[in-house]
């Protein structure tokens, strides 16, 4: 899919003076606490292949307050044709109930879907903000959509600052905007 126009920058992520670089900004305490959750002896920057990490606690509270932000949907509920429950976790049933820690164990296997997928898409190392992004991303869009998505093909031609604005072509409906500056707050930092 196309960038849409406006939707790439020359600047380095964070840059002020542009109009992206607002997107850059932290909207809330994601970014600091992924820094403050790396694992011992890894660096906040530091990169690994994509397939040697794992997403970090900021990226699964950008998940959580996506997809149920008053906590989880434990009684299924349908959009579309497709029913959901829990943190969104797709394939549930009509009159299907949950508690907290099942919600938390599809989340977590709907997770590790994802981060295979984006194990296996992204050809370059990536930092554990980066890649936990990613996994967001990953996790909202679909698993085919994001493989063929411009921040994988951006990140992987090393265009990192293009590769996090193009998390902007997903912010349809527009209530995905909030969560899109959320993930490249995390990317960038």
């Amino acid at each position: 899919m196309p960038a849409p126009a406006g939707s790439t920058s020359t600047t380095s992520p964070g840059s002020a003076g542009t109009a992206n670089a607002a997107l850059a900004q932290p909207q809330n305490d994601a970014a600091a606490a992924a820094m403050a959750n790396a694992p011992p002896g890894v660096s906040a920057g530091e990169h690994r292949p994509a397939r040697a990490w794992t997403i970090n606690e900021a990226a699964l509270q950008i998940i959580k307050e996506s997809e149920a932000p008053d906590g989880p949907r434990l009684n299924a509920y349908a959009e579309g044709k497709r029913w959901f429950i829990g943190y969104g976790h797709a394939g549930a049933h009509r009159g299907q109930v949950i508690n907290r820690t099942r919600a938390e164990e599809l989340l977590r296997q709907d997770v590790a879907k994802c981060e295979k997928v984006v194990g296996q898409a992204v050809k370059i190392g990536v930092t554990r903000n980066e890649f936990s992004a990613m996994v967001s991303l990953c996790h909202n869009i679909g698993s085919t959509r994001f493989r063929k998505s411009q921040v994988v093909s951006l990140l992987n031609a090393d265009q990192r600052s293009q590769a996090a604005q193009a998390f902007n072509e997903w912010t349809k409906p527009i209530s995905l905007a909030l969560r899109r500056r959320k993930e490249i707050t995390l990317f960038t930092s």
